[in-house]
């Protein structure tokens, strides 16, 4: 059996079990069992890159987990996050996406692959050392490059600190200090009032941040 997690990001997605109207026989439970595993591994992987985990990185998590394998297991799944972040994922990361290339298909793994995107960018924008774990990850899963090229653009049209500040990916660092320095000046929180712009502001810090460490080689 081919697990497929094609609509996780759909609200109304149910687990695996309640998705098919019936209980999974215990090979299937089985399966399931070392899919979530496998992806646990993933995710810490992908979490120690930054030797962070967020609260909000912990949320995007326990969201898909929920929606894929149900509730019953969140104290186990955290467990299992802190426990890879201490003693590390290796060399239980490449076993782990080879598991997932057995056992889901082909569009389960490039949702996998927007999902580890997706905890990345848990609290600001996905560094450069993150990208490069999530393709070599991708690559572990037999997604192509093309493919993971393309999740991986989707995802920054949405998540890139180069736009936040209105700029060209690349630009100098001269460049980027300019933009940042007239976006804060416009937004910055004395001069504005409402919510919306204080969220733009601490928005635009923390692209302006993101740029720097990863320029600076983070």
């Amino acid at each position: 059996m081919a697990f497929s997690f094609t609509d996780f990001w759909k609200t109304n997605r149910k687990s695996s079990e309640e998705n098919s109207g019936q209980k999974l026989t215990p090979q299937q439970q089985s399966h399931q069992l070392e899919i979530e595993n496998s992806l646990l591994v993933l995710v810490a992987e992908v979490l120690r890159c930054e030797k962070k985990f967020s609260s909000v990185a912990e949320k995007n998590m326990q969201d898909f987990f929920d929606k894929q394998f149900g509730k019953k297991h969140h104290a186990y799944r955290l467990q299992a996050i802190q426990s890879h972040l201490e003693s590390g994922t290796e060399p239980f990361t490449k076993i782990a996406a080879k598991q997932l290339l057995l056992l889901t298909t082909y569009e389960s793994r490039q949702s996998i692959t927007a999902f580890l995107f997706h905890i990345a960018a848990a609290e600001a924008f996905a560094t450069d050392k993150q990208k490069r774990c999530i393709k070599r990850l991708a690559q572990y899963m037999g997604v192509s490059d093309v493919d993971f090229k393309a999740i991986q653009h989707q995802f920054l049209e949405k998540n890139n600190p180069y736009y936040v500040l209105g700029i060209e990916v690349g630009a100098s660092i001269d460049e980027v200090k300019r933009a940042y320095r007239k976006l804060v000046i416009q937004h910055h929180p004395d001069k504005q009032t409402d919510n919306a712009n204080a969220g733009k502001f601490l928005e635009i810090q923390k692209a302006y941040e993101s740029i720097i460490a990863n320029t600076n080689g983070c």
